[in-house]
């Protein structure tokens, strides 16, 4: 069998494959910035529950979702941030290989798939079930308290510096060009769409998003 040779090592079938991860809609399970391990297999043994990578449908790239049935027009795939399943099927073949790992850094977070896999996306919609339950009534006091500032304002001063957050930019992405980042966690992204920062409870009672840069992308001409 030929073999490649890349940066000084070889490259065979069952070589990993890396690839760099944004967007949101496998949060919390994957997150901006993640190294992502990718494991080849052939299309036919993918399950519910495996974290696969396949070309977008629609555009450029790659899509990261979760497998969550496997029937004969193909994979039917979702994030585990969505709501909905994709309005497509993937076909085996074009499946890039499954997620097994995340990394930030030093540190690797398995991603399971089968069994163990669909387990989690259960636990993961649970906790968006529960944080919408607990959110919805509080929300309008939440942005009214994050509004007044006061919480940055009776925050002790040997505190700010630890809640001065990274502003990471990611080139070529059209939608959300900004994170926020903090230890380590994105906790906000830049709409350029809306000119708005999305910024995770409760962290908005600490930031000032007023400060942070924003700039609305330009609007595309019609031909």
């Amino acid at each position: 069998m030929a073999t490649l040779i890349h940066n000084g090592q070889r490259v065979t079938a069952t070589s990993p494959l890396w690839f760099g991860h944004t967007g949101a809609s496998m949060n919390p399970t994957l997150c901006d910035r993640d190294l992502l391990e990718v494991v080849r297999h052939p299309g036919e043994r993918s399950r519910c529950g495996d974290v696969v990578v396949f070309p977008n449908p629609s555009r450029e790239g790659f899509i990261v979702h979760r497998v969550v049935a496997v029937t004969p027009q193909g994979l039917l795939t979702r994030g585990d941030n969505n709501q909905d399943a994709d309005p497509w099927f993937t076909k085996p073949q074009a499946l890039q290989g499954r997620v097994v790992g995340a990394w930030r850094g030093s540190r690797r977070r398995p991603i399971h798939g089968g069994r163990r896999g669909r387990l989690d996306a259960v636990l993961v919609r649970l906790r968006h079930s529960s944080d919408r339950l607990l959110w919805h009534p509080l929300r309008g006091a939440y942005h009214a308290f994050a509004r007044s500032g006061l919480t940055r304002r009776v925050l002790p001063p040997s505190w700010q510096p630890r809640w001065q957050p990274r502003i990471a930019y990611f080139e070529g992405q059209s939608r959300y060009p900004m994170s926020l980042q903090l230890g380590g966690r994105t906790i906000g992204r830049f709409d350029g769409l809306t000119g708005t920062w999305l910024i995770r409870s409760p962290f908005r009672l600490l930031i000032d998003a007023s400060k942070l840069p924003s700039a609305r992308l330009p609007e595309r001409r019609r031909p």
